[in-house]
């Protein structure tokens, strides 16, 4: 099966599964407590000594840090590779937390 024929039809998958979708919100609950906690993860791997209020100021810095890069990478193109401190490598070395902590 050629790729644009893969594509159309998962495409087709996730419209038919969201059309049928009666709560978006809840669908989505999991995923979204998963990327809160790995920011939350990050910023207690960075800084360790702070409060869980302070922690999810951080979280929040990198959360937006990481939206930010995104979107200028989809104007400009990707950006070239950053020092080992950036992060997005920052979050790739951080196990997923446990917290039931968001951080939006």
């Amino acid at each position: 099966m050629a790729s644009t024929e893969r594509s159309l039809r998962a495409r087709i998958a996730a419209h038919e599964r969201w059309g049928r979708e009666s709560d978006r919100t809840a669908a989505t609950a999991a995923a979204r407590q998963a990327n809160a906690d790995r920011y939350l993860a990050a910023a207690r791997a960075l800084n360790p000594s702070l409060s869980e209020a302070e922690l999810l100021v951080r979280a929040a810095n990198l959360k937006s840090a990481d939206m930010t890069r995104m979107a200028r990478a989809r104007w400009n193109g990707p950006a070239k590779k950053a020092p080992a401190a950036d992060t997005a490598n920052a979050l790739k070395e951080v196990p997923s937390a446990s917290s039931n902590t968001t951080a939006s």
